[in-house]
């Protein structure tokens, strides 16, 4: 989910807390001047992302997991150590500009962020160790990374994680650490202390983020909608059109099981996120470089523009540098309005120069790599050559630009249906021939023997249990890739927006929970006992009291409206 939605989920959980807590008994309401610190950590937790390529810099984390210490504190690599009072500074440059826009919008009575302004100028990231670093579990990303054991190097996540070994049953292990392990780790000290203290909102925003995306990077959604459609009659009825698409090539994810017993067994995964997803990305940031797409919330009015909001054409190298950096690992559109702010500041311009000539270099390796994978030779040279020409110099003519973005979008297109592709063979694997022909000749050597001996029944009952076993078509619990899982890629398909409507709508709620146990100053356990409702298999999540109806509305009211008008308090 990119930093506009983010931004909106927050706005409206913060007012609809302030809402619940004012209509209790005596209840005096949330701080709404909390937003901005709140903001803060929200925001930060996508822009330091950015950190990932000075990781690759220095070559000295191969564990990605690991980026704190025994206290929690961002540890940073040399690279960034080197630049930190430029990268903070830019990083500032950033923020200042996005509160302007922010403060410019608290005070429009028709945005969401009415009411939320905040005029302390105290509220900023100042040190390497408040910015922090990226670590996947904060997006519940699955990435590749080795940590050793003993003297051996060993592969610290994989292609299929543990299911069963979870407190949480059916949640994978990133899906159940990121929330367990991590973001409810964040916020445990928080809930004894007296409200209000700037850095602590912090912490809470930056937790809240990571909750907030646990519903837009993982197949929760979908398993909530498919059981729903099976529980509900109102909901199967109105679905009905979407799960009876007659092609392989429209489904936009792994097989799922059609009876309710098997999709009650089907874990909560979240997904992986390599070279295939950063390839996906960078391409989306090079097609919007030169034909930027339409910004959904910005044109519906809920975040009033200004005309001095726009980029400057002053600088097309480090614009395009500066938007590799933040949003290769997430849709950062609304940040890039801070770009116009880099002309001014020399240290800002100096980092971007530092990391240029590795991005270009990268993104270069990354397409010569991965992109052969899917696409012919030709198309596969044509794709290189345009990327070249845009990450040298980019070039002015309408009509090329035209002509590139199509190209580009082709190869976006073709990763995602190789992606599928992909993900449905493994998910479809054949029995081989030498295994079946093994239990061909068991069954010949054991039919006469049954017929004669009454004991030889156990030995043929422990034969069928173990052709089952061996011979089945089980798919193995694959991951899914993070391009074709998350929500918000693709707003062509109605029925993947309604996914995407109701993971925000799922996302606000929870952060709204949370938000009312800390300003009404409920102790931490109430806090773990809300989220268990939530962040738990959706089969359970539907048996909770109420939730059947709560889906039932959704899917109803969901259809041809914006998720956050829906919300609205």
């Amino acid at each position: 989910m990119d930093l506009q939605v983010h931004q909106a989920m927050l706005a409206i959980a913060l007012k609809q807390a302030d809402s619940t807590l004012r209509n209790e008994s005596g209840g005096t309401g949330a701080d709404l001047s909390s937003f901005k610190a709140l903001w803060l950590g929200n925001m930060l937790t996508d822009l330091n992302q950015g950190t990932a390529f000075f990781d690759a810099v220095s070559g000295t984390r191969p564990n990605p997991y690991d980026v704190t210490n025994e206290d929690g504190d961002y540890v940073p690599p040399d690279s960034l150590k080197e630049v930190a009072a430029q990268w903070v500074n830019l990083i500032q440059i950033v923020w200042e500009n996005d509160w302007e826009r922010t403060q410019k919008a608290a005070g429009e009575s028709a945005s969401l962020l009415a009411g939320l302004g905040n005029t302390e100028k105290s509220i900023q990231p100042t040190s390497l160790l408040d910015i922090g670093g990226y670590n996947p579990l904060d997006h519940f990303d699955v990435v590749d990374g080795f940590e050793t054991i003993g003297s051996t190097c060993a592969p610290i996540r994989s292609e299929a994680e543990e299911f069963t070994a979870q407190p949480v049953p059916l949640l994978s292990r990133t899906a159940y650490e990121g929330v367990y392990g991590h973001a409810l780790m964040q916020m445990r000290c928080l809930f004894p202390r007296a409200k209000g203290n700037p850095n602590d909102l912090r912490i809470l925003g930056r937790a809240l983020h990571t909750l907030q995306d646990f519903f837009g990077h993982s197949n929760y959604v979908e398993l909530l909608i498919l059981l729903a459609a099976k529980q509900i009659p109102e909901v199967g009825a109105r679905l009905q059109p979407v799960f009876l698409r007659p092609s392989v090539d429209e489904l936009d994810y792994l097989f799922y099981p059609t009876g309710e017993e098997a999709l009650v067994r089907t874990p909560v995964v979240t997904g992986r996120f390599d070279r295939a997803d950063t390839l996906w990305t960078l391409l989306g940031i090079l097609r919007n470089q030169l034909i930027p797409e339409q910004d959904d919330l910005w044109q519906a009015g809920m975040f009033p523009t200004h005309a001095s909001d726009q980029e400057a054409d002053y600088d097309s190298h480090h614009r395009l540098t500066f938007k590799i950096l933040f949003g290769t690992f997430s849709d950062n559109t609304m940040i890039g309005r801070a770009v116009k702010s880099l002309k001014w500041i020399d240290e800002a311009k100096h980092v971007l120069d530092d990391v240029t000539a590795f991005l270009h270099r990268g993104a270069i390796a990354i397409v010569e790599e991965v992109a052969g994978m899917f696409l012919e030779k030709r198309e596969h040279r044509s794709l290189l050559h345009d990327l070249s020409v845009l990450l040298g110099a980019p070039k002015d003519k309408k009509l090329n630009r035209y002509l590139e973005v199509g190209r580009i979008d082709f190869a976006r297109a073709q990763i995602v249906r190789g992606l599928r592709e992909g993900a449905l063979d493994l998910a479809r694997p054949g029995v081989k021939s030498e295994e079946l022909t093994k239990y061909k000749d068991e069954l010949r050597g054991l039919i006469p023997k049954l017929m004669t001996a009454e004991h030889c029944k156990k030995d043929f009952e422990d034969f069928v249990k173990r052709a089952k076993r061996d011979l089945s078509l089980t798919a193995p619990r694959l991951l899914p890739h993070h391009t074709v899982l998350a929500k918000d890629h693709d707003s062509g398909q109605p029925e993947q927006r309604l996914l995407y409507k109701i993971a925000c709508s799922l996302a606000t709620d929870a952060t709204r929970d949370v938000l009312v146990h800390y300003f009404r100053g409920d102790d931490f356990s109430a806090v773990e006992n809300t989220l268990r409702k939530y962040y738990q298999h959706p089969e359970r999540f539907l048996a909770e009291p109420g939730n059947r109806a709560r889906v039932a509305h959704w899917v109803e009211q969901l259809y041809g409206v914006r998720w956050y008008q829906f919300a609205l308090p």
